[in-house]
């Protein structure tokens, strides 16, 4: 018996893959129901036929475990799953309609049009597990309770690096969602100054607006300022 090189060994890897995703080329993935051509040029249908459609990918999974295996390869059980993209042009019902990559949730959200409708798209923002993580990144810098010797320009030039690069990767899509996140760090800021002054110990609103004065003197004084998320503080 001949054996694989390694170029044809990944090779037949390859030719697995792309078999189980195209079905040999006959049936191509198919997707949700509209009206709208499909991939495999058939036409889109409504009603029962959405049932037999996620039971044909439930069938391309299966064959894609099978085809897998021959290679001594295998999918992850929990994390090979079939998402519906649900939207308002796809209304219809699946056991899973969202799912997580790189840091972001792909789910149906609310969106707005260039006519100011709003509408129902499938789109990604910040993850609960990234946004998490980035809370417990900021409750981690301890400010209050080991920066509190420092000025509020000592503490600019050490989170502004790390808050540009939140709100450049995650801010991307949804800014709405990371802004949400990243407004934890003004209450990070509001906790030091209550360490660090005397007059603001045991007065949370007197040491937030403090913050909302400081910001509206110096805009740029934090990433985040700059890009509005700002201390709410009214009166």
């Amino acid at each position: 018996m001949k054996r694989l090189t390694t170029v044809e060994q990944r090779g037949r890897v390859i030719r697995a893959v792309i078999d189980w995703s195209t079905g040999n080329g006959r049936n191509r993935l198919v997707t949700a129901e509209g009206g709208s051509p499909r991939l495999d040029g058939t036409s889109r249908v409504m009603g029962d036929h959405q049932a037999r459609i996620c039971e044909s990918l439930e069938v391309k999974l299966l064959r894609g475990y099978s085809a897998l295996e021959q290679c001594r390869l295998e999918l992850h059980p929990i994390m090979t799953r079939i998402i519906y993209c649900k939207d308002d042009d796809r209304p219809g019902e699946y056991e899973h309609v969202q799912f997580d990559f790189l840091g972001y949730t792909f789910q149906p959200r609310r969106a707005k049009n260039r006519w100011g409708k709003f509408f129902i798209s499938f789109l990604p923002a910040i993850s609960t597990k990234a946004a998490k993580k980035i809370r417990k990144t900021i409750r981690g810098w301890r400010m209050a309770a080991t920066r509190n010797n420092q000025h509020l320009g000592d503490l600019a030039r050490f989170i502004n690096p790390i808050i540009r690069g939140w709100m450049n990767y995650y801010g991307r899509f949804y800014r709405s969602w990371c802004v949400l996140v990243l407004r934890h760090i003004n209450g990070a800021l509001a906790a030091w100054a209550r360490r660090k002054f005397k007059r603001f110990r045991r007065k949370e609103q007197a040491s937030v607006h403090w913050l909302w004065r400081v910001s509206r003197r110096e805009p740029n004084l934090f990433a985040h300022w700059q890009m509005g998320i700002r201390p709410d503080a009214e009166v």
